[in-house]
């Protein structure tokens, strides 16, 4: 119970941009959650079949900073949202030379009050309680009817990762997370949008390089950029469905999957918190973007380089015109105190060039302590 972060189940999270879901970009969410404790043998399978999962409720606490931020004339901002998150990945035999983990994830946000804006005016004001029923029904979400589809707003990654033991000891890995918004997502057909990476690691953590990470994120098919469903114009003739313009992160009903404005997803989609006029969804996830993670170690000096491109398009709905680009960069280096064990004195620095959202820079200096206060 409480606030901490969770690593990836795929990616990792010192040299990657991020989980597509759960990343570290924002900080977590007051929740209770409970799982396996990392992965555990399924029995009956002679220990070549692991299994590693999760269940969390969680309660957004920041409907202050949504009210505050928006510009309350057109669009949505709601409140006293919850979030319910899940997972389950299935893995073979870590000790063999070849390794696969397979799994899905998915976040949903229910209940609240949504209040909509037209030009300034209040449109129209939706209560979503929710009921003891809600939090069960959620885990796998069903039709409701014309007017409230699917309970909740639900989004998640189909997860694949394999692991190779290579020559030397080195593993090479490569996986994928293929992202759905909805339906359309579900069934593969948002072409190739997803995060795909490569991952390299040495057999030791002192090795000059121990780590390299070269990810291609693209969100840019969205299954398309029409989405059209006859429920949501009650006197249509049209009665056949267009399921498309997926529209990654933002939702028409919740607030955009932010936590204070920071993207809870990979932070390449600009999070909402860049937004300057107001605007409380994303603005550029169509887009795409590469990743560069590296990091060792030369003598007792620990380094990590991080590198990224992206360029955004718009989102589902509008473009982005011109397109939007930036490159960022990352090194730090740490080393630690003989003179007191556990301790480590660090420098990093980093800079953006670009408009997503603007150039800048910043340095820092650390110090930190690892181990127990005798």
């Amino acid at each position: 119970a409480g606030m901490k972060h969770e690593g990836s189940p795929i990616v990792d999270d010192r040299l990657s941009g991020g989980d597509m879901i759960r990343s570290a970009n924002a900080r977590p969410i007051p929740g209770v959650r409970a799982g396996f404790a990392g992965f555990q043998p399924v029995p009956l399978t002679s220990g070549w079949l692991e299994i590693s999962g999760e269940l969390e409720y969680g309660r957004f606490a920041d409907d202050g900073w949504w009210r505050d931020h928006s510009a309350l004339y057109n669009g949505h901002v709601a409140q006293g949202e919850w979030m319910v998150y899940r997972r389950m990945h299935l893995r073979t035999d870590p000790g063999r030379p070849l390794t696969v983990t397979l799994g899905v994830q998915c976040a949903s946000q229910i209940g609240g009050t949504t209040t909509y804006y037209r030009d300034g005016e209040i449109a129209k004001v939706e209560h979503r309680g929710h009921k003891v029923a809600d939090f069960i029904k959620i885990l796998a979400p069903v039709e409701k009817g014309a007017e409230d589809y699917v309970l909740g707003n639900t989004l998640g990654t189909w997860d694949l990762k394999a692991t190779a033991v290579v020559r030397g000891g080195w593993s090479l890995s490569g996986y994928f997370q293929w992202i759905w918004e909805d339906g359309s997502g579900m069934a593969k057909l948002n072409g190739w949008d997803g995060l795909w990476g490569i991952e390299l690691k040495a057999p030791s953590a002192a090795a000059i390089v121990s780590g390299v990470v070269v990810e291609y994120l693209d969100l840019t098919n969205q299954s398309g950029p029409i989405h059209w469903a006859p429920g949501d114009h009650p006197s249509t003739s049209i009665t056949s469905e267009a399921t498309g313009a997926d529209d990654y992160y933002n939702n028409a009903y919740y607030n955009a999957y932010a936590y204070y404005g920071m993207g809870m997803g990979r932070a390449t989609v600009m999070s909402p918190l860049y937004n300057t006029d107001g605007y409380m969804s994303y603005v550029g996830n169509r887009t795409r973007g590469i990743h560069v993670g590296v990091e060792g170690r030369i003598g007792r000096v620990g380094y990590r380089v991080l590198a990224g491109w992206r360029k955004a398009y718009g989102n589902g709905y509008e473009a982005m015109i011109p397109a939007r680009r930036s490159t960022s960069l990352m090194a730090e280096a740490s080393m630690p105190l003989r003179s007191v064990p556990g301790v480590r004195i660090g420098v990093q620095g980093a800079i953006d060039r670009g408009r997503l959202p603007a150039n800048a820079s910043a340095a820092a200096v650390s110090l930190t302590y690892s181990g127990l206060w005798r």
